[in-house]
């Protein structure tokens, strides 16, 4: 990719991004300097500053995790989370009319031959709650807990990863972002629909202060497998596989191999019997292992306390 190209777009992680619709062949220039200095022949040209609008979206700040998709032949989309708190930032609306704060998922077009910003605009305007209805209030995905449960929404959307269709098994383009937050019940991780602007909270990969995950290859191609980050002190690195199509319902997370009721849960166990990182690490140490399954879904003990 061009220097200049690549320059652009950096600083523009750096320094935020959200969108409003604008018009067809608009270019959304920022007056504020430019944070980075160029190096090596590269240059620096700022698009978007936090705290800039246009048209009727204002993009918050604490931008945090990034992924990208050639929208069209002439439109790249980088999608971007927002890592605030829930009960932070300005209420914003899904389509149904659901009023909604804290964290959120934004995106922004930039023009591929002139590299500019077209416009911005919320990632989703729907979202499917644990048990896979659409959310119309708020509690449904704070789960009564938070400063006002009446309108807190999700909670420290952390670091993020772009899944594209074709890759590791996947159908769709996927953006996955988790809480990180080990407060109540533990965070959650959502997945966006990055052609149809749903988000989809996907209970089958458990609870976890989510810093990210990635995906692997799994050698049966009905199978997908995801590697999860927990950002909690000691915590184990975690394995998802599941099964595409399980169900046959054709939503995103079942044609995906995310939907709940299905697939395994495993964690990383070491041969020496260690347990915690503490116990081992430091540079150029290593250790053997497996990941073993654990139980992690039990539909009898819905409604129970823990």
């Amino acid at each position: 990719m061009h220097a200049m190209r690549m320059s652009k777009i950096a600083l523009l992680l750096c320094l935020g991004l959200v969108l409003a619709a604008a018009p067809a062949g608009a270019q959304i220039t920022t007056t504020e300097p430019a944070q980075l200095s160029g190096f090596g022949g590269w240059t620096v040209d700022p698009l978007f500053t936090v705290g800039e609008a246009d048209g009727s979206y204002l993009p918050v700040g604490i931008l945090d995790g990034t992924g990208a998709i050639a929208l069209d032949a002439n439109t790249v989309r980088i999608f971007v989370n927002h890592e605030l708190s829930d009960g932070v930032g300005y209420q914003y609306s899904l389509a149904n009319g659901t009023v909604l704060d804290g964290a959120r998922v934004s995106y922004f077009d930039f023009d591929r031959t002139s590299r500019s910003l077209l416009g911005y605009a919320p990632g989703y305007d729907t979202i499917f709650d644990r048990e896979g209805n659409i959310v119309t209030s708020a509690t449904q995905l704070n789960e009564g807990i938070g400063p006002d449960p009446t309108v807190n929404g999700i909670d420290r959307l952390c670091s993020a990863w772009m899944g594209l269709a074709g890759q590791y098994g996947l159908v769709d383009d996927l953006f996955f972002t988790g809480e990180e937050t080990s407060s109540g019940l533990g965070g959650q991780e959502f997945v966006l629909d990055a052609r149809n602007n749903v988000l989809y909270t996907v209970p089958a990969l458990g609870r976890a202060a989510w810093e990210a995950v990635t995906m692997i290859d799994h050698p049966d191609p009905n199978k997908i497998a995801v590697v999860v980050g927990d950002d909690r002190g000691g915590a184990p690195l975690l394995l998802f596989v599941g099964t595409k199509d399980f169900f046959g319902s054709g939503d995103a997370l079942d044609r995906n191999g995310l939907a709940t009721g299905q697939g395994t849960l495993y964690v990383w166990v070491a041969d020496s019997g260690e347990t915690t990182p503490e116990e081992w690490n430091g540079t150029f140490t290593s250790r053997t292992g497996s990941f073993q399954p654990v139980p992690h879904y039990d539909p009898a003990m819905a409604g129970m306390a823990g």
